[in-house]
């Protein structure tokens, strides 16, 4: 078998798509192009099943390694391996034989900054002095051929028309400088011809054998372009052809990368335009300067075949899981303490719980690093090599070292049901169980990406265990001894604070610092706790509850920040995104509860009074026609909570008709949720109605006495602008009392 491996980790800035191209290993000749053979699936990974989170897992991978990685720049964080085959008869090919989805996202990552650079060359700020534009726009100009040139070649025949040499001009956008320019990009600028020249002229550096997958890519390639959203909070998607939209993966892939670049991004960066695709671009090449891939070349057709079988043989080598299980197995026996019977047993209950908590492959490795974050250990890498000194005696903190294997094993069961109850239970509130809302709380901070959230709750695992006084750790009914109701009003009081923490936090864009660090601290004080007081766990969990309101009211809920949070509900958080909608739908669920109603999270769905896309044909006298249409409907203040089972019912109806059917239609009508004071009030030919807790709600209605100058609904029962700028003020006053009220839970229960 000839077989060649890159000597390094790589990267797709390295090798895949480098710029200029560069050889493999035993490679005579640059490689331009990947080749995707006909055999190879379609890219899964642009899939929109719920359950296929695979680019977001890897985005959310590379984030957290950066964020631990920082001091050591030339780490790679390790995304798998690579299997090419050299092509004897095209020597400036590679075919890609395993690891498509990988490349291909990566492939992406590169188109995307690259349409980013090319919107930032044609919409530059033209305020910049005069002797400095020509400056900046060589600049730009250069930047997007060196991005252009990772994600495609030119061919042959196509440099005369792509020959170009900037003219130092003040008016480079109008002269004949100018005009070549935006032949040279595509712009319709001198010519109606220059897009279609432009892509005709190049290849792209991944290639596909299947005509129909290469039509399929280059189609999203060709005509997916990036603006603004108005507000400038986000990365917007422009669409020129609807063949794009037709179940066409690349182009989900697109969107999947952009709403993840959307709803991690810092909130309180620059909203200009120009500046959101600087800071989009930057966070990508961090990503494809990070994403690290081990190469394997092989010299055959025949070889290929034997190399993707063994790499693909599942089960072949050890996972974190397998080598913390060897661990545990190695102090068993060196106790004299196993029943080899009931530890298989145990483990396989294990083992299932990890892999049904996450994504496909990817359990293991997140297990593991739960229980090492959980003992207050530093994550230095993602690699399975780790695991050799994390897990050693020497490096865990005192509680642990004291600590049997037996209830060191004991204590790993319990973190992996927990972790498969949070992913699996999300809708289930236990009121006589510990897990009750705690569980609640999770499920909340995983729908909106707060990872160190979740952890706090993996933590208190620890003095659970450590409270439940198990003497036999092995034994089936280890987990029936329950903690006391002192412990459990104290953990349950802060995974609310920790919840509230998040909510703030992330619609604050604290992200980065803030948000991480309070959390962080939180979990600390969690382990010192349970270091200082050993198997006296319950005697002073008040002073626990007390130290964790006081770092997240000096850190998190401070009156600056409420005035923050409550202004950026009001005028400037949009539910435009995934993580955002998720935010609006947990502060919506917090009020109708408020409102004694009993549905669960997953009962409800986000509906939008004035809809985002009104019925094709409609009479258009029935929606809103207001100029800023598009900021409008995201605003919070055009948002009701309906039952989920409904959604299909309403969609885009005009909100005159969405009323109607909550009034008087058979089966909608009966149900519960419509009567909420937060649905009835909206009516516009009913009065006011009086309720304690929206007692404020006669603002959104028709205007009916002098001191309200303005409608909030015109003739036909549409809502006004004055509609949309109350009802967000209302709403942004509402979920911000509760959130900030450190006395109650979420749904406004007092702490016990």
């Amino acid at each position: 078998m000839k077989i060649s491996i890159q000597d390094s980790v790589i990267t797709s800035k390295d090798l895949l798509f480098a710029n200029p191209p560069k050889k493999f290993r035993s490679q005579e000749q640059d490689t331009i192009f990947l080749y995707v053979p006909l055999q190879q699936k379609d890219y899964e990974w642009g899939n929109t099943d719920a359950d296929n989170t695979a680019i977001e897992d890897l985005l959310s991978d590379l984030d957290v390694f950066l964020q631990t990685e920082k001091e050591q720049q030339d780490e790679k964080y390790f995304s798998g391996t690579l299997l090419l085959e050299a092509s004897n008869d095209i020597p400036d090919t590679m075919k890609l034989i395993d690891g498509q989805q990988r490349v291909t996202t990566l492939y992406l990552l590169h188109y995307i900054a690259y349409s980013l650079a090319k919107s930032r060359l044609i919409n530059m700020p033209l305020q910049t002095p005069s002797k400095n534009l020509m400056v900046q726009q060589t600049n730009r100009f250069r930047e997007l051929i060196e991005r252009e040139s990772e994600v495609f070649h030119i061919k042959n025949n196509a440099e005369d028309i792509f020959y170009i040499k900037i003219e130092e001009s003040e008016k480079i956008l109008e002269d004949e400088a100018g005009v070549k320019l935006f032949k040279r990009i595509g712009q319709n600028k001198g010519s109606n011809n220059n897009s279609e020249i432009y892509w005709n002229s190049f290849d792209t550096r991944l290639k596909f054998k299947d005509d129909n997958v290469k039509d399929r890519f280059e189609t999203a390639i060709r005509y997916t372009q990036f603006d603004a959203q108005p507000d400038g909070n986000a990365v917007k998607i422009t669409v020129k052809n609807n063949k794009v939209k037709n179940e066409n993966y690349y182009f989900n892939g697109i969107k999947k990368i952009v709403a993840y670049l959307n709803d991690t991004r810092d909130d309180n960066a620059s909203t200009e335009k120009d500046e959101l695709f600087k800071n989009a671009i930057s966070r990508i090449d961090d990503w494809l300067k990070s994403c690290g891939l081990v190469a394997v070349i092989s010299g055959d057709e025949n070889d290929s075949f034997r190399l993707f079988e063994i790499l693909n043989a599942r089960g072949q080598e050890l996972t974190a899981l397998d080598l913390v299980k060897n661990l545990v197995l190695e102090r068993f026996k060196e106790e004299g303490n196993l029943n080899e019977k009931q530890f298989e047993d145990g483990w396989q209950k294990l083992k299932n719980h990890v892999e049904k908590s996450t994504s496909k492959g990817k359990g293991d490795s997140i297990f593991v690093e739960t229980i090492l974050r959980t003992e207050g250990s530093v994550l230095r890498n993602r690699e399975i090599t780790y695991l050799r000194n994390k897990m050693q005696k020497n490096e865990r903190k005192s509680i642990f070292r004291e600590e049997t294997i037996g209830h060191f094993y004991s204590r790993i069961r319990f973190l992996a049901e927990m972790m498969f109850d949070l992913a699996n239970k999300k809708s289930q509130i236990y009121s006589t169980n510990y897990k009750g809302t705690i569980y609640q709380h999770a499920s909340f901070m995983k729908l909106i990406n707060y990872h160190w959230g979740y952890q706090t709750v993996y933590a208190m695992n620890i003095l659970i265990l450590l409270s439940s006084k198990y003497s036999n750790s092995l034994h089936n009914n280890w987990k029936e001894a329950q903690p006391s109701n002192a412990l459990y009003n104290t953990l349950f009081v802060i995974s609310d604070i920790v919840l509230k923490v998040g909510l703030v936090g992330v619609v604050l864009g604290k992200s980065s610092k803030d948000l991480p660090e309070t959390t962080k601290e939180i979990v600390e004080t969690i382990i010192l706790y349970a270091e200082k007081n050993g198997s006296q766990i319950e005697e002073n969990v008040n002073k626990l509850k007390d130290d964790v309101i006081r770092i997240a009211t000096d850190k998190i809920f401070t009156r600056s920040n409420k005035s923050s949070f409550t202004n950026a509900l009001e005028n400037s958080y949009y539910l435009n995104t995934g993580v955002k909608k998720n935010i609006g739908k947990i502060l919506f669920y917090a009020l109708l509860n408020k409102g004694q109603i009993g549905y669960t999270i997953n009962d409800i769905e986000l509906e939008h009074l004035e809809p985002q896309n009104p019925v094709p044909g409609a009479n258009n006298d029935y929606y809103t026609d207001v100029a800023d249409r598009d900021h409008m409907i995201s605003r919070i203040g055009n948002v009701i909570i309906i039952d989920s089972d409904d959604n299909k019912v309403f969609s885009n109806k005009p909100l005159k008709e969405k009323i109607n059917l909550m009034n008087t239609d058979p089966v909608i009508s009966k149900k519960q949720i419509y009567q909420h004071p937060l649905i009835k009030h909206i009516n516009p030919d009913k009065n006011p109605i009086k309720d304690t807790i929206f007692q404020n709600l006669f603002i959104v209605k028709k205007a009916t006495n002098e001191t309200v100058p303005e409608d909030s609904f015109d003739k036909n029962g549409v809502p006004t602008k004055h509609f949309f700028n109350e009802r967000s003020k209302m709403l942004a006053e509402f979920m911000s009392e509760i959130v900030f009220d450190f006395r109650k839970d979420i749904y406004g229960n007092e702490y016990k």
